[in-house]
């Protein structure tokens, strides 16, 4: 019977001390997967997007749609140096999504940073901005395409 005991005893110190081999190992392990590096976070392009969200800010319904927005949009960054940081976006290829929040709303690309400046759904007053980074090979927001993701 005392060597029963003695038999459990070890074991139990045996399990005891795998567990914390266990518990070290893990509490040093580096972390294997990391999340990847977010490239909008404080670049260029997110600051483009505040100050496009200030343009949107002033802006009324006499704007217009579609390519008459454009127009007027790229005149007034053209003559406030307040926007000159967006200077560099041009035309962008008009939207084929039929989603009713981008109908007639104006597009402007700088290299991968797509911009949408659409006019209110009815009932409201003013515009919306849609923003995104184009992936390669892409013309188009994902949520143009796919445009149950639109908030």
């Amino acid at each position: 019977m005392t060597y029963l005991y003695a038999g459990l005893g070890i074991a139990m110190l045996t399990a005891v001390m795998a567990m914390f081999q266990i518990a070290m190992g893990l509490t040093q392990q580096q972390m294997v997967s990391k999340p990847p590096q977010d490239t909008y976070l404080k670049s260029v392009r997110q600051s483009n997007d505040q100050q496009f969200l200030r343009l949107v800010k002033t802006m009324d319904s006499g704007w217009g749609t579609g390519s008459t927005l454009c127009d007027k949009i790229r005149q007034t960054i053209a003559a406030s140096s307040t926007y000159s940081s967006l200077s560099d976006y041009g035309p962008g290829l008009v939207s084929s999504s039929s989603h009713p929040r981008l109908m007639g709303a104006c597009a402007l690309a700088n290299g991968s940073h797509r911009v949408l400046i659409a006019p209110a759904p009815a009932g409201a007053t003013g515009y919306r901005l849609y923003s995104c980074l184009v992936k390669a090979g892409d013309v188009e927001c994902g949520y143009e395409k796919n445009y149950s993701v639109i908030p």
